[in-house]
């Protein structure tokens, strides 16, 4: 890493931005299939889960919040 900062002009930043370019395109279908699943698995586990107390109607509610608050973490380093 220190070899970095003293020989800056050999580092090869045209390939590193290339790869950084490619992972960040291509992760996006990982992000979605993972945030699909999750959002599946939070979503049957609250229907279970308010079934007891009669608020099934509830589900979607609490799923987009929930969803919307647990995403960024998966995002937020992809981008």
């Amino acid at each position: 890493m220190a070899r970095l900062f003293t020989s800056a002009r050999r580092f090869r930043w045209r390939e590193t931005f290339y790869y950084v370019h490619n992972v960040r395109r291509h992760g996006n279908a990982i992000i979605s299939l993972i945030s699909f699943l999750m959002g599946l698995t939070m979503a049957f586990q609250a229907a279970v889960q308010l079934r007891q107390f009669g608020a099934n109607i509830f589900v979607a509610d609490m799923l987009s919040l929930a969803f919307t608050r647990e995403r960024w973490a998966l995002y937020s380093p992809a981008v």
